[in-house]
């Protein structure tokens, strides 16, 4: 993948020569979590969470917080008669 992103910056750009798989990885350690039904949950509090390069608050490794931040941002989501009572999550 690595190598098409390259030919295609070099089409897209001819004076880009730069070789981006010997770039070095700015994401910061990150939770991990190995059951994988859960790993889209992850992903999306990653995403959620990310902001100017950096985590803005810590994303859980428990499978049920990761579960209700999920659940409580789609239920934010939509305009509900209930959106008071939702909790902040950080």
């Amino acid at each position: 993948m690595v190598n098409d992103l390259d030919l295609a910056l070099q089409v897209a750009n001819p004076a880009f020569k730069d070789n981006i798989s010997t770039w070095g990885c700015k994401v910061p350690v990150v939770p991990t979590n190995s059951y994988s039904p859960l790993f889209s949950y992850l992903v999306f509090n990653l995403m959620h969470s990310w902001h100017d390069g950096t985590l803005q608050f810590p994303v859980p490794k428990d499978d049920f917080e990761l579960r209700k931040r999920f659940l409580v941002h789609i239920l934010k989501f939509e305009e509900n008669e209930v959106l008071n009572h939702i909790p902040v999550l950080e």
